[in-house]
């Protein structure tokens, strides 16, 4: 049974109890390890991790870099205040939804609502 102390903060030490000097320090939750340094190519880092994954994975290296890149402005677009008038569509759907390629696709399927229906409204978009 794990002992709370008033000092605590609510946070369980059984398991550090026995650290010398008094530490009880929390251990670091969800972290595997701590990378000592960024990269210095960033943009080459993410490609090389992302070939790595192509490999283990036996995929096409062009479209795990054309999904990183849908991915990566679906992430922008949910940024945006217009994130509710966008409707996602199509193969990448089926693979979200799935959690495995429904067929090979290079593109993105949106459909506007509202006000960014029209195609005057939704220029301002691409370009912010």
């Amino acid at each position: 049974m794990q002992t709370q102390a008033p000092s605590d903060f609510g946070r369980t030490l059984a398991s550090r109890q026995g650290m010398s000097c008094g530490k009880c320090n929390a251990p670091l939750s969800g972290v595997a390890f701590v990378s000592r340094e960024k990269p210095r190519n960033l943009a080459a880092s993410v490609r090389q991790r992302l070939f790595n994954l192509a490999q283990e994975r036996r995929e096409d290296f062009g479209l795990v870099l054309t999904r990183y890149g849908l991915e990566r402005f679906l992430y922008r677009l949910a940024q945006l205040q217009y994130r509710d008038q966008f409707i996602l569509k199509g193969a990448l759907l089926f693979e979200l939804w799935t959690h495995r390629p429904y067929r090979p696709t290079r593109d993105l399927d949106l459909e506007g609502q509202g006000e960014i229906a029209s195609r005057e409204s939704n220029g301002h978009l691409l370009k912010s």
